[in-house]
């Protein structure tokens, strides 16, 4: 027994440095698995040392050793593979649901790039805005309202609405406009579609839901240079635009200083956790 005792403290310290390199950056069963291995790897060398020539017999109790941690190593790296495709699974779903996200978000964000550059041609009066806003508020669940907004130095008047929701709504959609006049000023200086904020807008069923809210400025009629700017101001679902796949629960949170807070999920319970009466977010 004295020839295996320095054997089994240098798998022991082996085993101990291992697991605290690999503890570092992996999992903890990674580093688990490592030091089984290397514990076993050291044991069956130490049973095969101190057995004398003539048999194997007198190796038995190490083997039983090693067989024992054999099997721990087995489970462990069993579980672990588990837990590696899980994580696998969890990213292949939010690359896909972020991939179908920015895909919907572009085609909208075109579809409302066009129906603004036609105002040159077709003026989006407020007898007609509504009328020319029907196929891209009524066209799809992305788009549920959009807004004709009035720019001058007195603020930002929204001067007509187009609605698939209403009610409750409107009056919120509207009162986040009003309140961002600096965005929208930025907004018709640039000169393209540009993202004026997140807004927490109720929803007909009680709570709220996220909408990313863009401003497009309008063209002037040819020859009309007296009039104030004006803008297209639509709001787009972001839950409408993230579909997950499968039984995957995905949950959107919005940082708030150096915390995470919960803006909107997939699960009915923790939407409705997000979903409380007062809704706030920060612009940017």
């Amino acid at each position: 027994m004295a020839r295996l005792l320095p054997l089994v403290v240098a798998a022991a310290i082996l085993g101990a440095a291992q697991t605290a390199l690999d503890g570092g950056t992996s999992e903890v069963g990674h580093a688990t698995i490592t030091a089984l291995g290397v514990l076993c790897g050291s044991l069956l060398g130490a049973a095969f040392v101190w057995r004398p020539r003539r048999g194997l017999e007198a190796g038995a109790p190490f083997f039983a050793v090693l067989s024992a941690l054999a099997t721990v190593a087995l489970v462990i790296g069993t579980v672990g593979l588990w837990e590696r495709q899980d994580e696998v699974l969890l990213h292949s779903t939010v690359n896909a649901a972020s991939l179908g996200f920015l895909t919907a978000l572009a085609d909208e964000m075109n579809v409302v790039t066009t129906k603004a550059d036609t105002s040159s041609t077709e003026p989006f009066t407020v007898d007609r805005f509504p009328t020319l806003m029907q196929t891209v508020v009524f066209g799809t669940d992305t788009i549920p309202a959009a807004q004709l907004v009035d720019l001058d130095l007195s603020g930002a008047a929204v001067l007509s609405e187009l609605s698939a929701l209403g009610g409750e709504f409107d009056q919120a959609f509207r009162s986040w406009t009003e309140q961002r006049h600096a965005s929208i000023t930025a907004a018709a200086e640039a000169g393209v579609l540009t993202y004026l904020g997140l807004a927490g807008l109720p929803r007909p069923t009680g709570g709220v839901n996220p909408y990313l809210i863009y401003g497009a400025p309008l063209r002037s009629p040819p020859g009309d240079v007296t009039s104030t700017p004006r803008l297209l101001v639509v709001a787009f679902s972001i839950p409408a635009m993230i579909r997950p796949t499968g039984d995957a629960v995905l949950h959107l949170y919005v940082r708030d200083g150096d915390e995470q807070v919960l803006l909107w999920s997939t699960s009915a319970d923790s939407a409705a956790d997000a979903a409380p009466a007062t809704f706030v977010v920060t612009d940017g």
